[in-house]
């Protein structure tokens, strides 16, 4: 709702539906309340967020006398759709071994290394394998960040449920909104078998996962498996 010079009250959000060709019906006399020491209806504006498009019509209606109209007026407006990147989703599961959730620290792009390069290497080739570089060939002797990011809506926080393959050592952190990071794998070498990867976190705003791959020797990648749950948001950073 809209104050006079200031802001007004904001709602939450509540969560609904409507099947194929269903048409539902919003009034002002559940959502907009009227001031009847002033018979003057209250400003603000009625949000309905969508994960698909929806055709919504306003119907603005007056009358002479708002208990017993003696004549009535409408009109009616198509209200347009307008894109929000990263729409904030209720029970979201972010595929974690896809390369497009992943960015370096700069928030350049994470390669993804072609399956004939992962045999050639020598990785599990029933993994997504991630890497700096398309060969899995980078400077010796350095650590390379593999950085999700992403966005929790609600102070409910979410889940994460996985696990982690990587060449050589790497250690992995989770930056939840709410504390500080918590350590969540430890790879001790290329050899070792897939370390699980399970935590839970409350709280809101914008989090990450982080990992570091150590790389003494080349090659150098790293491979995720599994779902980061949240119980309402989205990828990357809040907007």
């Amino acid at each position: 709702m809209a104050g006079l010079g200031v802001d007004g009250a904001i709602s939450p959000f509540t969560y609904g539906s409507t099947g194929p060709d269903g048409a539902q019906v919003f009034a002002c006399g559940t959502h907009i309340k009227l001031d009847l020491a002033t018979t003057q209806p209250a400003d603000g504006f009625f949000v309905i967020e969508s994960r698909l498009p929806l055709d919504v019509t306003a119907v603005y209606s007056s009358a002479d006398n708002a208990f017993m109209p003696q004549s009535l007026s409408l009109h009616v407006n198509k209200i347009d759709a307008r894109a929000i990147p990263n729409l904030c989703q209720k029970d979201l599961d972010i595929d974690i071994s896809s390369p497009a959730m992943w960015k370096r620290p700069t928030g350049a792009l994470i390669s993804q290394v072609p399956a004939a390069n992962v045999s050639a290497l020598g990785w599990d080739a029933t993994r997504t394998w991630l890497s700096y570089s398309p060969a899995g060939n980078s400077v010796q002797g350095q650590s390379y960040v593999y950085q999700l990011n992403f966005c929790s809506c609600s102070s409910q926080g979410g889940t994460l449920n996985g696990d982690v393959k990587s060449d050589d050592a790497s250690t992995g952190l989770l930056n939840p909104p709410a504390t500080g990071p918590s350590p969540i794998f430890a790879v001790p070498n290329s050899t070792a078998p897939p370390v699980a990867m399970n935590q839970s976190f409350q709280g809101g705003g914008n989090g990450s996962i982080v990992a570091t791959v150590q790389n003494p020797t080349n090659p150098t990648g790293i491979s995720f498996t599994g779902t980061l749950n949240l119980s309402y948001g989205h990828a990357g950073r809040c907007r």
